[in-house]
């Protein structure tokens, strides 16, 4: 399943029940933390080459996810989200 936040990014859901929210808007740790991207018309794209991401469990909290040291992380580059979508989809 795909859960779209307007201005923010998308939550993916595994057939697990096993979650990854993936964000790159304004105030997420991210390129976007201090742009103005809050107000961008949800009809425009928004662009980053980061996010911050989670895992979130099938009982909707947030885990810690491998050496994070916190439930979120920053500055992640698409090639290190994909990496924690198959790990996560495979729990």
């Amino acid at each position: 399943m795909f859960s779209i936040h307007p201005n923010s990014g998308f939550v993916i859901t595994f057939a697990n029940e096993w979650s990854v929210s993936v964000r790159f808007g304004y105030g997420n740790y991210c390129d976007n933390k201090d742009a103005s991207t809050y107000t961008t018309p949800m009809d425009e794209q928004l662009d980053c080459p980061n996010a911050e991401i989670a895992v979130i469990n099938p009982d909707g909290d947030l885990v810690e996810w491998d050496d994070w040291g916190d439930t979120v992380k920053g500055w992640m580059k698409p090639n290190e989200v994909m990496d924690v979508m198959c790990q996560v989809q495979v729990l």
